[in-house]
């Protein structure tokens, strides 16, 4: 899984090379939607608040898929970006993750959130 996203991200690179070169934006090249940044930090551009928004994420104990608190992490924040997508937003500003462990068994919970803004 790793080859191919090292695959993707390689062809990336190189399309955003040929559209620099070419005098385009990449974005407009692949029709991918803009990048949502999620950040723990406020953000220096000006922006409108939209709303707050929340991932609640139960793991159970680890498997050979991987660490869970890993996949309860990035599918949070699969969860927060769709949601600032769906609304419009451009960003996830002032995310807080909470986490606890419910057993010795690495089974635990955790709650992603922020608030999501749309640039001016």
């Amino acid at each position: 899984m790793k080859t191919k996203s090292m695959i993707v991200g390689i062809g990336s690179l190189v399309l955003a090379t040929f559209a620099v070169l070419l005098g385009r934006s990449a974005a407009a090249q692949t029709d991918k939607p803009e990048r949502i940044i999620v950040t723990t930090c406020d953000l220096s551009r000006p922006y409108d608040v939209i709303e707050a928004v929340a991932s609640y994420q139960e793991f159970k104990a680890f498997s050979f898929k991987g660490d869970p608190l890993v996949h309860a992490l990035k599918a949070a924040n699969a969860q927060l970006e769709a949601a600032a997508r769906t609304a419009g937003a451009n960003a996830v500003i002032g995310l807080r993750i909470d986490f606890e462990n419910r057993t010795e068994k690495d089974e635990g919970r955790l709650l992603a959130y922020g608030t999501i803004v749309r640039f001016k």
